[in-house]
């Protein structure tokens, strides 16, 4: 295993050297001579694997191969990644290696345990057969690692009972791994535990090249995140899977497999189709890397692909999408005052995160460079629908932190702190999603000087629709009076107003529809339970709208996401098809939200910076070119988690959560529109939106604002106390003699 590069490679025999005087055991000569039960003793096989991968790095480093735009590693491989992407020293990742590696060993020991690899059916299968398998023993998911290959951890009894079950759900075997203990599971919490001191003590960077994390499998790039998530994979699954289809579709298109053995290599074509997957595992290995990669350089130079151009004669020069974003130089030959080229001449360079191919012209002749100012969109980005109306309701019933003291067992420091919210708006008994969204959607149009039957897409973002059928989208059609155009609800929860902005965007980009109408609106309070104080403190209601038209600038760039594994996290337990209302869901208030908090928040800040920065790129911006910041209103620390791992000054993101709490849906357009009327929103900026809640779903969108501010901002609504109402939510009495069907109106009949 690597010994090779220690026999051909000066270089490596070196960092051969050098790792047995920092392991204090000959790492050469265990290579060499140690029999193959030694050498899966986790402690020696650990820094050697590791090792050998470091040695291929340089390797591959000194045969010119250029750096990449991410770097992922399963389990182990996490580590010689952080190497790769300058977050670690050899050295450093040496010792925590080792340090892994022992306290494995300790957990494996004290508790015993192995693993087994189930073929042929899908991760969620095989989660069915753990859960009908694992009879109160410690039996989970560890490994998921290609479509139909999932690793299955545990204790060893409960590992015998898996086949039975597996089988019975479609696998066609399951095959016990020859491993030294029950890896990414329960059983590691004590290794845990060991190795979170050498973690925290690690001089850990942030790194320069996006690292796709296994427990996540989104790009990170803070150091701080990255130590939190190496202690939870150590308990937790590696989801290589998700991890490769999610750098697919950040553009990659080519995969090294660095260190001994190809088996990522197969993993890898297993999941995806049409990629180039290479491998470094040895020195013959490193030299074909690099050979491929040259020869595919080359390639793409002379056939191109259809992204980034360059005029030279009458020809097209293209570069590949799959490569990242093509960016021009300045020319330096003119004739005649026309800038022109010759044969070789650098053309630009093809940017995918940390990395940078050289485009070179294979012609002679004029040259036209196009703007580096307007790149060419990408997946995700769209012809600018620009934002020209803007409109916000919200009820005049405040319930204060205070008022809440008299519900539950909390106090206004407590929530303070926790939250940063102070008060709530809470919707009157005459009040729902619909008719708030029409409050705000009249503003918006007045503001745009567009009628209501100009309109031709409705688009509405909430979780508390007026009813389940039919959709808030054709209530508040029929409250506003629209005799035309298309309505439609998008649920994402708080993404709601992002993912529906990126929906609407897209239709009035396409000629689909000239006009848009966007109504982010949330009621609640009517699913917010006021006897439970880790729920009822956080949430309010509110709308916001805005209209959509073909602009020259507007809506520029979005990346949306979600993951529905990590549903139950936050949710309405009752009321949908699966548990349809009925007396036990009603005596047991499963009718409300529920939430995992801690888990939530970790997600949100993750999940809302990776997409953010996508978003940027996809703009074809930089992070320092963003204005300000208009996330999602979800809970102070995690807006400012957020910008901390932005890097973005909190004075460039808007917050307003003290006085309207989690409105959902809803808080994006709120928080615009009063950033807006208070003019730290002005005309030639450029705003991030970016959000994440149920589902769990999350989105960013990039936007080149151009509404001009308005004179003075409008007049407050003089509020009250929402009490009586929260009162009567409780009791039911709220909904005494109120008529729970919409009107009948006597509107013309839709035009079809």
């Amino acid at each position: 295993m690597g010994l090779d590069f220690a026999d051909f490679d000066e270089a490596a025999a070196d960092l051969y050297q050098w790792a047995s005087a920092c392991l204090g055991w000959d790492l050469d000569e265990t290579l060499r001579s140690a029999s193959p039960d030694e050498l899966r003793q986790t402690y020696i096989a650990q820094p050697a694997i590791f090792c050998v991968s470091v040695a291929a790095l340089r390797a591959l480093e000194a045969a010119g191969v250029p750096r990449p735009a991410f770097v992922a590693g399963h389990s182990l491989g996490e580590f010689s990644a952080l190497v790769a992407a300058g977050a670690l020293s050899f050295e450093a990742g040496l010792l925590l290696v080792a340090r892994r590696a022992e306290a494995m060993q300790r957990a494996a020991d004290a508790r015993p345990g192995s693993m087994s690899s189930v073929l042929g059916l899908s991760a969620e299968g095989v989660e069915m057969a753990v859960e009908a398998t694992a009879q109160g023993q410690v039996l989970a998911v560890a490994n998921d690692n290609a479509p139909g290959n999932v690793v299955v951890s545990g204790e060893w009894s409960a590992l015998e009972r898996l086949p039975g079950a597996a089988k019975e759900l479609g696998a066609r075997r399951v095959v016990p791994l020859n491993v030294g203990g029950a890896f990414h599971s329960p059983l590691m919490a004590p290794a845990v535990k060991t190795f979170q001191p050498h973690l925290a003590a690690a001089p850990l960077r942030d790194p320069s090249i996006p690292v796709v994390a296994n427990a996540t499998a989104e790009p990170v790039t803070s150091a701080e995140e990255l130590r939190e998530l190496l202690a939870r994979q150590l308990t937790g699954r590696v989801r290589w899977t998700e991890s490769v289809r999610r750098m697919v579709a950040l553009g990659v298109d080519s995969f090294i497999e660095v260190g001994p053995g190809t088996v990522l290599g197969g993993l890898i074509k297993r999941t995806v189709d049409g990629v180039t997957v290479l491998s470094a595992a040895n020195a013959e290995g490193v030299a074909g890397v690099a050979d491929a990669l040259r020869m595919q350089a080359d390639g793409d130079v002379a056939k191109g692909g259809d992204q980034g151009e360059v005029v030279v004669l009458p020809e097209r020069f293209a570069v590949s999408p799959g490569h990242g974003r093509f960016y021009p130089v300045t020319p330096s030959r003119f004739n005649d005052e026309r800038p022109y080229v010759e044969p070789g001449d650098l053309l630009g360079e093809v940017r995918n995160g940390a990395a940078s191919i050289p485009v070179r012209s294979p012609f002679r002749g004029p040259s036209e460079p196009p703007d580096p100012r307007s790149p060419t969109p990408e997946k995700g980005a769209v012809v600018p629908a620009e934002i020209v109306g803007l409109g916000v309701a919200v009820p005049p019933y405040v319930l204060t932190n205070a008022d809440l003291e008299t519900l539950v067992d909390t106090n206004d420091q407590w929530v303070t702190e926790r939250t940063g919210i102070k008060e709530r708006r809470i919707a009157g008994k005459d009040d729902s999603t619909a008719l708030l969204g029409k409050r705000a959607a009249e503003q918006a149009l007045q503001v745009a000087g567009v009628d209501v039957d100009e309109v031709d897409l409705l688009v509405v973002a909430t979780a508390t629709p007026d009813y389940t059928l039919p959709s808030a989208s054709c209530i508040l059609q029929l409250e506003l009076g629209m005799t035309r155009g298309a309505a439609m609800d998008v649920i994402a929860g708080c993404s709601g107003f992002v993912y529906a902005l990126a929906t609407a965007s897209q239709f009035v980009d396409s000629g689909a529809a000239d006009t848009a109408l966007v109504v982010g609106s949330e009621t609640l309070s009517r699913i917010s339970d006021y006897t439970d104080r880790d729920t009822c403190i956080l949430f309010g209601d509110g709308a916001g709208a805005v209209v959509l038209r073909r602009g020259e600038a507007g809506v520029r760039a979005f990346s949306l996401g979600a993951d529905g594994g990590r549903s139950r996290l936050l949710m309405t337990p009752a009321g949908g098809s699966r548990f349809p209302a009925n007396n036990r869901t009603v005596a047991e208030r499963r009718h409300y939200i529920v939430m995992e908090g801690r888990e939530v928040f970790k997600g949100a800040v993750t999940a809302m910076a990776a997409s953010s920065l996508e978003a940027i790129e996809r703009s074809g911006l930089r992070p320092d070119d963003i204005d300000l910041v208009v996330p999602h209103q979800a809970n102070q620390r995690i807006i400012e988690a957020t910008a901390r791992r932005l890097k973005f000054p909190m004075a460039n993101v808007v917050m307003n959560i003290a006085r309207y709490g989690n409105t959902s849906a809803a808080s994006i357009p709120i928080a615009i529109a009063e950033a807006w009327e208070q003019g730290q929103i002005r005309p030639g900026q450029r705003l991030l939106l970016t959000a994440f809640g149920a589902g769990l779903a999350w989105g960013s969108a990039v936007v080149d604002w151009t509404l001009p501010n308005p004179s003075e901002p409008a007049a407050e609504e003089p509020t009250q106390s929402a009490m009586p109402i929260v009162r009567g939510l409780l009791d039911g009495s709220l909904w005494d003699d109120v008529d729970m069907l919409p009107p009948l109106r006597n509107v013309p009949e839709a035009a079809l």
